[in-house]
């Protein structure tokens, strides 16, 4: 015997068939995808949130794995982008960084609400000295061409979010740098506080070293190497906040001229340490001022430090206001 479905019946029937169907290709999410980075090298992070401390730094032609997807901060190369995908390992990556032609929101599942949360501790400190904020833990070098990010002035506020033992400089015996909101990395030698190591987490794995025979290295000449002024060596690399010893009572004046005021004198055989470099105004010549932290200005003529020129990446005065 035959049974026959109602028109109408068929008709709903066909409905809930093309609804399933559709709901099909809704929910069928990839379980993960492969890609890699479509520029530059990237730091994966805890969360979504480049105050985040960093898992890892992912290079430009490594290939990852990512499973899902989520909303985090929007970058300010792409500030209508808020998506970030969550790694193997993970750690989270901006959507616009990654060479993938499809669209995760429609490829990938979502990763969840938890996933958006801000899981990081933050901690204010002021700025004491003229001090530059790098793109790496370490000082600017010509070779590796690593980018000043912020160049602060004292008495700024800024926020650190971690921080770092660096093995490549130190300022005053400190090897201690730290991450701000700003996205650089600045020597707490530079600040009023010093990070608080049991608040902030370490953010070693944000950036990597160069091989140190890349470096430049850190040379103050004392007296018993100090050269013939007819016989000028290259430049070496100045790091931030160094000591240099006088080899004469060394007048320190208001401002980089002769004429200027002396603010206090650094008598024979002490030290005075460096904040940057200037030159007198009108001049190109060889004669070097530098700015101490006492707020003004020695030249080099009455210290054991050959510096011939302001050479590129050197922390320069004028940078922060000064002469």
């Amino acid at each position: 015997m035959l049974f026959s479905i109602p028109r109408a019946q068929n008709v709903n029937l066909l409905r809930l068939f093309a609804i399933f169907h559709l709901l099909s290709f809704v929910t069928a999410v990839l379980p993960y995808i492969n890609t890699t980075l479509s520029s530059d090298d990237e730091n994966c992070r805890f969360c979504p949130y480049e105050a985040c401390a960093s898992y890892d730094i992912y290079i430009e032609k490594q290939t990852h794995t990512f499973s899902c997807w989520t909303h985090g901060e929007k970058f300010a190369a792409n500030d209508s982008d808020n998506i970030w995908l969550r790694s193997e390992n993970n750690c989270y990556i901006p959507q616009y960084q990654l060479k993938y032609n499809g669209t995760a929101q429609e490829d990938l599942a979502y990763c969840g609400a938890s996933s958006e949360e801000k899981i990081f501790n933050t901690q204010n400190a002021t700025v004491q000295w003229d001090t530059e904020c790098n793109s790496v833990p370490w000082f600017l070098d010509i070779v590796n061409e690593v980018r000043t990010v912020q160049k602060y002035k004292p008495g700024v506020e800024v926020t650190l979010t971690c921080w770092y033992a660096s093995t490549e400089s130190t300022a005053l015996g400190d090897s201690i740098f730290t991450y701000t909101t700003d996205k650089c990395y600045i020597s707490e030698t530079g600040l009023y506080e010093k990070a608080d190591q049991t608040l902030l987490p370490n953010c070693e794995h944000n950036a990597k070293a160069p091989p140190p025979q890349r470096r430049y290295p850190h040379v103050v000449e004392t007296l018993s190497t100090k050269k013939p002024r007819h016989a000028r060596p290259a430049v070496e690399k100045q790091d931030f906040l160094f000591e240099v010893q006088m080899t004469s009572d060394a007048p320190c004046r208001e401002h980089p001229t002769n004429t200027s005021a002396i603010v206090t004198t650094y008598r024979d055989g002490t030290n005075a340490t460096v904040q940057c470099f200037t030159a007198p105004p009108g001049r190109g010549g060889p004669l070097l001022w530098m700015e101490t932290t006492d707020w003004c200005y020695i030249t080099e003529l009455d210290t054991a430090a050959e510096l011939r020129e302001i050479a590129p990446g050197e922390p320069y005065c004028a940078d922060y206001g000064g002469d």
